[in-house]
């Protein structure tokens, strides 16, 4: 008998553990196939970068092929985000002091490849979502972390 049985009336039950089992494995396969699915979203249809127009459907699936992990991908959008501190804070009606100011502004763009150069194409903040089919709170995480640490 060993040491994880129960004996009861010289009957032998193995002992069964009531803790819920962990499913981690299924939310790391379900990231990889999120990750590996190569599909952009719906175009962002802004007038002032044309973002969907100026990037080609083929240039949208290179840039979603090259990335397998999740790592790997969010250092790469830290690199197409630029942050500046706000020039100017624009006064509110009510002077409460409740009111929370942005304290820097983003700037997105997308690296392309074109004639064997590597072209750097401002987009929106819709494109930069739908391009790279990346969740808002993702992107404000990633912007978080550049404007903690910098990089």
């Amino acid at each position: 008998m060993s040491g994880e049985d129960i004996e009861v009336d010289s009957t032998v039950f193995p002992l069964r553990s009531k803790k819920r089992k962990s499913h981690r494995r299924m939310k790391n396969v379900a990231k990889l196939l999120k990750l590996r699915s190569h599909e952009t979203g719906p175009s962002c249809n802004c007038t002032r970068f044309k973002c969907f127009e100026n990037v080609t459907e083929r240039e949208r699936l290179q840039i979603i092929k090259q990335f397998n992990e999740h790592d790997e991908q969010n250092l790469y959008l830290t690199g197409l985000i630029s942050h500046a501190p706000i020039k100017r804070h624009r006064s509110r009606k009510n002077n409460d002091e409740d009111f929370e100011y942005h304290s820097y502004s983003y700037t997105y763009k997308i690296r392309v490849q074109r004639d064997n150069t590597a072209i750097e194409v401002p987009i929106c903040y819709k494109a930069m979502l739908s391009m790279h089919e990346i969740s808002a709170n993702r992107q404000q995480n990633i912007q978080q972390h550049l404007t903690t640490f910098g990089h």
